[in-house]
C-alpha cells in the first residue's frame, strides 16, 4: 500500500514538473517572463560563473598534475642519460690517460728493453708492516712473482704476490726492500725501505759527498734493469764515529697518486 502511495507520489511530482516546464517555455516564448528575466539572471549569473571558475580550476589542477608526471618522467630520464654520458665520458678520459702513459712509456729509456704489461692501481694492502700496492692484472694476464714494475723510467718497486686477476707491488717503501743503487756522483749505497713509507740510501762511505737533489738509480743485477730512477735524496744524515753515512731519498712519483703502472714481461 505504502509502495503504491509512493508511485503516486513521484508520478504526480512528475507531471506537475512537465506542467511547470511548459509553463515557463509558454511564457518565455509571449515575453511574460522579461519582467523578471534580470533580477533572476542577477541571482543566477554570479553562481553559474563561479561553478564555470570552479570547473576551470579542477580542470587546470588535474592538467597541472598530468603535467608534473609528465615533466618528473622526463627529468628522470634526462638524469639517467646524463649519469651515462658521465659515465662514458669518465671512460674515455681514463682510455685517454692510459693511452697518454703508453706512448710516454714506450719512449722511455730502459736498458735490455721488455715488453710492457700495463695495469691499474686498486689500492694498498691492510697489511701494515708492508707496503704493497694492488694491482688489477694477475697469473692469467701473464704477471708474475718478482717482475719489475716501472712508470716511463722510474723504478716503482717488484711484483710480491700473484692471483688469478691481481697482483701486489712491493713498493720501494717496504721496510723489506733491499736495492743496490748509484747516485748520479757514481757514489754506491744500498736503497732500503723504512717504517711510515721513508727511503734510505745507506751503506755509503763516510767519505763520499752525498748531497741534497743527488739522483739515485737502480745499478742493475737481480733482474732489475739499470739506470732505473728511485728518486732524489732529500736530506743526508751523518754521523762521525760511523762508518757510514745514510740519506733520505724522496719519491720521483708520489705512490697513492698511482694509477697506471707497467710491468716489464719477457718478449
Amino acid at each position: 500500500m505504502r509502495r503504491l502511495d509512493l508511485k503516486r507520489s513521484l508520478y504526480k511530482i512528475f507531471i506537475v514538473l512537465i506542467v511547470v516546464g511548459f509553463l515557463f517555455a509558454v511564457l518565455e516564448r509571449v515575453g511574460a517572463m522579461d519582467p523578471i528575466k534580470g533580477p533572476v539572471q542577477q541571482v543566477t549569473i554570479p553562481i553559474q560563473i563561479g561553478l564555470f571558475q570552479v570547473r576551470n580550476n579542477i580542470s587546470n589542477f588535474f592538467q597541472t598534475l598530468t603535467e608534473v608526471g609528465d615533466l618528473r618522467n622526463k627529468n628522470l630520464q634526462l638524469e639517467e642519460e646524463n649519469a651515462l654520458l658521465k659515465a662514458e665520458n669518465q671512460k674515455l678520459k681514463e682510455l685517454s690517460k692510459e693511452n697518454q702513459a703508453l706512448r710516454e712509456q714506450i719512449g722511455a729509456s730502459i736498458e735490455g728493453k721488455q715488453g710492457l704489461l700495463v695495469a691499474k692501481t686498486i689500492g694498498f694492502s691492510p697489511i701494515v708492516s708492508k707496503k704493497l700496492l694492488i694491482i688489477d692484472k694477475g697469473k692469467l694476464e701473464g704477471v708474475e712473482k718478482g717482475m719489475v714494475v716501472v712508470v716511463r723510467n722510474i723504478f716503482i718497486g717488484r711484483i710480491y704476490e700473484v692471483s688469478p686477476h691481481s697482483s701486489s707491488i712491493q713498493l720501494v717503501s717496504d721496510p723489506d726492500t733491499k736495492i743496490a743503487a748509484i747516485t748520479d756522483k757514481n757514489i754506491r749505497g744500498i736503497v732500503s725501505g723504512q717504517f711510515g713509507a721513508e727511503i734510505e740510501l745507506r751503506e755509503v762511505v763516510q767519505g763520499k759527498s752525498l748531497n741534497p737533489g743527488d739522483l739515485v738509480f737502480t745499478i742493475g743485477g737481480s733482474d732489475i734493469p739499470r739506470g732505473l730512477v728511485i728518486g732524489e735524496i732529500k736530506e743526508v744524515k751523518k754521523v762521525e764515529r760511523e762508518l757510514f753515512q745514510r740519506a733520505t731519498v724522496k719519491p720521483l712519483i708520489e705512490q697513492d697518486k698511482l694509477s697506471n703502472i707497467f710491468i716489464l714481461i719477457d718478449k
